[in-house]
Order: structure tokens, then C-alpha cells, then sequence
């Protein structure tokens, strides 16, 4: 996760605010105490991310890529050509890697971390009622969690013990 300075001494610069995060961060919710981190897909050594795995396969990772694209090409002209949800779809779970799913551990994770990019807790679900977690807001004793591939919003109960 990298830190963009808006205002003051540092404005106009990047910089890494978090490194070394167990997957692939999608969305984060701030708040007064920090940040809560959604984890579109974890990694752990016994399920580590396809790219991760891929880095010294340049190649490899080229020759994929493009066969993906091949794959997605046909269902994105003829949504261009006659518009449709169906081919829509199609392309958009081609391109997503929606369809790769059941490569990715079962685990779904949301770390907290405060303002200095130090991570201070996490959470993890291993029950499989959400494909992925994208969003996730603190409101009350709740957590709720958004998902791009679900239909509805999860709701997990949490107090904050500081």
C-alpha cells in the first residue's frame, strides 16, 4: 500500500505506507484510530497468489495474460457489436479471474492497521459464505463486508476492544 502526500513538506510524493500484506488489498475504510484493509485474495505459503508464484516465469506470466485476453476477446466485441448482459458477464468473469476462484485459499482476511501503515489486528473467515471481501465498514457493534461477486451484504458481529 503506498502513501500519496497531498499537503505540507511531503506534497506531490509516494511513498510505501504498508508492505508485506498476506494477499491483495481492494478497498480501504479510515477512520479516526486507522484503516481497515479488505483482502480481495489471500496468500499463504500452502496457497500462494498465481503471480507471486510466477515472478521468475516472465514468460510464462506474458504467455497467460495474453491467452486470458484471447479467451475474453470474442465476448467483448459481440457486447460491443449486439450489447447483452450475458456476454457481458462472460467477459467480465474472464477478466476479473472470477473464474479462477477455487485458486484461492478458503481463508478471507481484513487487517486493521493504524495511521503508520503498522498492521494491529486482523480477522479471518474460513466458512465460505463470501467468494471475496472488497469492503469492509465498521458501523456500531457491526462489520459489514461488500463483495463484488455476491448478492447481498455480509454483517459479522464485532466490538472494538482497544
Amino acid at each position: 500500500v503506498q502513501r500519496y502526500w497531498l499537503k505540507g513538506e511531503k506534497k506531490g510524493q509516494l511513498e510505501v505506507f504498508m508492505e508485506g500484506i498476506p494477499g491483495i488489498p481492494d478497498n480501504l475504510t479510515p477512520d479516526e484510530d486507522g484503516l481497515w484493509i479488505a483482502l480481495v485474495v489471500t496468500a499463504d505459503p500452502e496457497y500462494p497468489m498465481l503471480p507471486q508464484s510466477l515472478t521468475k516465469l516472465p514468460l510464462v506470466r506474458k504467455f497467460l495474460l495474453r491467452l486470458i485476453n484471447l479467451i475474453e476477446m470474442p465476448f467483448n466485441f459481440i457486447s460491443r457489436v449486439y450489447p447483452n448482459p450475458y456476454t457481458k458477464k462472460i467477459a467480465y468473469n474472464i477478466g476479473s479471474f472470477t473464474s479462477f476462484a477455487f485458486l484461492y485459499p478458503d481463508r478471507k482476511t481484513i487487517i486493521r492497521s493504524d495511521w503508520n501503515g503498522k498492521i494491529i489486528g486482523s480477522l479471518h473467515g474460513f466458512d465460505k459464505t463470501l467468494s471475496t471481501i472488497s469492503h469492509v465498514m465498521e458501523f456500531g457493534d457491526y462489520l459489514y463486508l461488500g463483495s463484488p461477486y455476491a448478492d447481498y451484504i455480509g454483517r459479522v458481529w464485532f466490538v472494538n476492544r482497544d
